[in-house]
């Protein structure tokens, strides 16, 4: 009896705590989006740097704005001509694919 009651108090602690740590992938977030995405493919690239930009209307935007969410970054010269359409394509076709998953709300793209 007593082991049976020691391990429903654990299943509801657990249970409780779940709904919190769900909202924060924190550490674990490779593991969360290879569960999530199928395509999903871990990278072990170093952080962005933190930086300041304008947006197109002039406000200041940090990457620091996004802590949040995964940050997309996209970076082209506006006078490109060759590959940097097709890029911008590309890039374009992937924000409208992770759009239409429940991702949408976890992903920024900055370009």
């Amino acid at each position: 009896m007593r082991t049976k009651l020691l391990l429903l108090v654990s299943f509801l602690l657990l249970a409780l705590g779940s709904p919190v740590s769900a909202h924060h992938p924190g550490a674990d977030l490779d593991e969360m989006m290879g569960g999530e995405e199928k395509f999903f493919q871990a990278i072990d690239e170093p952080a962005a740097p933190p930086f300041e930009l304008a947006d197109a209307s002039g406000n200041v935007v940090r990457l620091s704005d996004f802590s949040d969410r995964i940050v997309v970054l996209n970076f082209i010269f506006a006078s490109c001509t060759d590959f940097c359409p097709l890029h911008s394509e590309l890039i374009a076709e992937v924000q409208k694919k992770v759009n239409d998953t429940a991702m949408k709300d976890r992903v920024q793209f900055l370009t």
